[in-house]
């Protein structure tokens, strides 16, 4: 972390969002970045566009809403975010999901949190090379797979 001052305002600079833009060939402005900070701190749960930019003002980030949806969609274009459409309709955007390095996700449809489901890599790795097989077989180029299930979580649960 440094401490950076821009415009008379300090503010912490977490050099892993830095990093994690540069390596995705990112443009760093001080919104992509805290944007970035944001969500590698989001603790399990996916943030809609009013989060992110309820959050974004609170950490005295000047930026519009049509701003934040570029962003977003050009973090989405690079891999680094993944969108999740809730039962409500509204688009939640967390880390993004590697279905072969993550095995899948779980979203909860209450708090939004999203946990890697870890006891089934081997078995998932086995879905994925069906499913990629079939594409392939018919011609078809895949660009993303994502395993989610949604439901909800021991923290949501009511105790039985």
């Amino acid at each position: 972390m440094q401490l950076s001052c821009n415009n008379g305002e300090a503010k912490l600079i977490d050099h892993s969002a830095e990093h994690t833009l540069r390596q995705a060939g990112m443009r760093i402005t001080d919104s992509s970045l805290q944007l970035m900070q944001i969500f590698l701190g989001a603790d399990e749960v996916l943030l809609s566009h009013g989060d992110l930019y309820l959050r974004l003002k609170e950490h005295s980030v000047d930026i519009n809403r049509v701003t934040l949806y570029r962003i977003l969609e050009k973090f989405l274009s690079a891999k680094l975010l993944h969108r999740v459409i809730d039962e409500q309709r509204i688009a939640r955007y967390g880390l993004f999901v590697n279905a072969e390095r993550d095995g899948g996700r779980f979203v909860c449809t209450h708090c939004h949190r999203h946990l890697t489901l870890t006891r089934i890599p081997g078995e998932t790795t086995d879905l994925l090379k069906r499913v990629t097989a079939d594409c392939t077989a018919h011609g078809r180029r895949y660009e993303q797979i994502a395993i989610i299930v949604w439901g909800i979580c021991e923290k949501c649960a009511p105790t039985q």
